[in-house]
């Protein structure tokens, strides 16, 4: 799957040439060089969830009905002290379980 901030894609090996999908309902982030290993997307089973520009909500993509759907939004995540700013989020999955990790910068 090749996935960007507006476009969907899977390449079809038995026939060599990449095929379009549906694209996602929500505008995703887009790829920064400083978040080189953070992720805004992790695979569970058949699904693929993505982390919206705005992190707080979260699309999932059907990889066998090729359908996007949406999950309720959490908001922004708050922070503990005013000396926080919120930066990034990464997705990653452990033991079958979707975790979400959120980043923040020292002001």
């Amino acid at each position: 799957y090749l996935l960007t901030t507006t476009e969907m894609h899977r390449y079809d090996p038995s026939n060599d040439r990449w095929c379009t999908l549906a694209p996602p309902i929500a505008k995703l982030p887009e790829a920064h060089a400083a978040q080189i290993g953070s992720n805004t997307a992790a695979v569970i089973g058949t699904e693929i969830f993505c982390l919206t520009e705005w992190y707080g909500e979260m699309l999932v993509y059907d990889t066998e009905l090729d359908r996007w759907r949406e999950l309720p939004a959490w908001g922004q995540p708050e922070t503990r002290s005013n000396n926080h700013q919120f930066m990034e989020a990464s997705t990653f999955v452990l033991e079958g379980q979707l975790h979400v990790l959120f980043g923040y910068q020292n002001l």
